[in-house]
């Protein structure tokens, strides 16, 4: 078997360990004749493709069940190819977190943060999937325990104000839903109310009138209250006016 790792050089360029049946021969890039360096590419590319097909999708198909076992999720995170792949996506961009959320399972939630599940998307599609936070509080009975779990998670911050597809955020969700508790989490946690939709729609255009107090009045509206507050007046001078 043929392996190849690389060795720092200040000056010159790095030299590559060649390692033939445990014989080791130290060869200058430089010096390699172009077909050894058309060999070493394609050893490379094979072994990043290699790389990548040999993603460990274990912990995914054991939580996209109907009743995942808490045990058997924490006797796999014990395997060190199955926690390393513990941010892994599957082919509809969900991860383990994010299987565990949507089951509202509190368990499951704690131990896969707990083992390092993060609760951002990869970068490449931060604004193209919901995120773990979104779908807790996009549930139809959304649990408070897992939100406040998800709250507390290392990078929350980095994913609490990230919006979706359609440009909503978790805190426009539950505004919307009227559902008080889990807003107060999500603002005490570091929520931004003025976030905009592509519409120019913020928190408090969505929000049930029992959250809009907690949210601050876009400009937009502010204006427009601010308008019809002095027609309102305007007439009303009128009227006593004339009457």
């Amino acid at each position: 078997r043929k392996t190849i790792a690389l060795k720092t050089i200040k000056d010159d360029p790095p030299p590559l360990m060649v390692s033939y049946g445990g014989l080791k021969k130290e060869k200058s890039i430089m010096k390699m004749k172009n077909i050894q360096k058309l060999t070493l590419v394609i050893a490379l590319l094979s072994h990043t493709a290699f790389a990548s097909i040999s993603a460990d999708y274990r912990l995914l198909d054991a939580l996209n069940t109907a009743n995942p076992s808490l045990a058997t999720i924490q006797k796999l995170l014990t395997i060190p190819a199955v926690k390393d792949n513990i941010n892994l996506q599957d082919s509809n961009s969900m991860t383990a977190l994010m299987y565990a959320v949507s089951a509202a399972n509190l368990p499951l939630t704690q131990a896969l943060i707990a083992a390092g599940a993060k609760t951002t998307p990869p970068a490449d599609q931060a604004n193209n999937s919901d995120t773990a936070l979104f779908i807790a509080v996009s549930q139809e009975t959304p649990s408070l325990p897992i939100v406040k779990v998800l709250l507390q998670a290392p990078d929350i911050k980095d994913s609490i104000n990230l919006q979706n597809s359609a440009g909503l955020t978790a805190l426009m969700w539950a505004a919307n839903k009227g559902n008080l508790p889990i807003t107060k989490a999500l603002l005490a946690a570091g929520a931004n109310p003025t976030i905009m939709t592509p519409q120019g729609q913020t928190a408090w255009s969505f929000a049930a009138p029992n959250c809009q107090s907690l949210l601050p009045i876009p400009p937009s509206a502010k204006a427009n209250s601010d308008l019809l507050n002095a027609v309102f007046n305007v007439t009303t001078t009128n009227y006593r006016n004339n009457n």
